[in-house]
């Protein structure tokens, strides 16, 4: 079983690494980077959310924290994006640290409003911080076009490099299922009380795995900016943004490597496709079908597609048994 997950992981990385031999517009282009920037979001959301059922707001605190690092220190000393985002990532990790210890402990929807906080407060200091991030005005990169920057005049060399974020956020969920602390996070989410009368470490485990989570959230975050090359405290500490992923993962389906991906694959494009080709009928009207394309897909799958496929897997292998 683990060997076949790697197979269609290797086998999706695959297809994402020649698709845009295909994808000759820049529009379709971006579609394409967008989606694959989502997915990388919902696949480290996925680590802490999926498989430990722990409702988290505090991700966009993390996309924040690395798309102005590597900002601050690219505009004010000069250091590349490639070494701020690490930066960034480390900065993140230590900030997720001292945040979950606090936070973990908490149960329920006072978890979720807890990071629901967290997140309202760094909008707020991002905002009135001016001196340091801009407030309101944001930042803007240089047009200084080259590898050691991040910076580039095609869209396909950003592709290139979330489409890496995604392959590693895939084997990571792959290895995460199939090792021991997987089967210690689903431990958890059955059951916490009955994981801890065991012996498992519930608040080390989750810590553990909310450090993983922020580093590389705070990694897409400076692909972010450098992709944008421009970033202000709405754009990156957006709770929307928080909730697109928390609905990524929900649509493609949770504690599923493969969840993320597909959820991104359905939920991206459609919306894209649905603003550009209804933008002549009203600013709401692509909302409105969006949403319910969405109610649609949850009330048909209220566990995601995985869940859905799983089920029907289930019944049909039920089926030919009875046979």
């Amino acid at each position: 079983m683990r060997l076949q997950k790697y197979y269609v992981a290797m086998t999706l990385g695959f297809v994402l690494l020649i698709l845009p031999v295909f994808l000759t517009d820049k529009h379709h282009l971006n579609i394409a980077v967008m989606t694959l920037m989502y997915a990388a979001l919902a696949l480290f959301w996925n680590w802490v959310g999926g498989y430990t059922g722990q409702l988290s707001f505090a991700h966009i605190v993390f996309f924040g924290i690395g798309a102005y690092t590597s900002t601050l220190l690219f505009l004010h000393f000069n250091v590349s994006p490639w070494l701020g985002m690490l930066v960034g990532g480390i900065l993140s990790s230590v900030i997720a640290g001292f945040l979950s210890y606090w936070t973990v402990r908490l149960k329920g929807p006072f978890f979720a409003l807890a990071t629901l906080a967290l997140s309202q407060v760094s909008l707020i200091v991002a905002v009135f911080w001016k001196d340091l991030t801009g407030g309101s005005q944001g930042l803007s990169l240089p047009l200084a076009m080259s590898f050691q920057n991040m910076l580039f005049d095609s869209k396909a060399a950003y592709y290139f490099i979330i489409c890496v974020l995604v392959l590693i956020g895939l084997s990571v969920s792959v290895r995460i299922e199939n090792s021991r602390t997987g089967y210690l996070l689903k431990a958890l989410k059955l059951s916490e009380a009955a994981a801890e009368a065991v012996g498992i470490n519930s608040l080390k485990l989750k810590i553990r795995i909310m450090c993983l989570s922020a580093f590389f959230t705070s990694l897409a975050g400076t692909f972010y900016a450098q992709y944008i090359m421009y970033i202000d405290p709405y754009s990156v500490f957006n709770l929307e943004l928080n909730i697109l992923m928390i609905l990524i993962v929900m649509i493609g389906g949770q504690a599923a490597y493969l969840g993320p991906m597909i959820g991104a694959l359905l939920l991206v494009p459609v919306n894209e496709v649905l603003r550009s080709e209804l933008a002549q009928f009203g600013d709401g009207i692509h909302g409105m079908l969006y949403g319910a394309i969405l109610m649609l897909i949850i009330i048909l799958a209220p566990q995601g597609v995985i869940g859905m496929l799983r089920k029907w897997n289930t019944r049909r292998l039920s089926k030919y048994q009875s046979e």
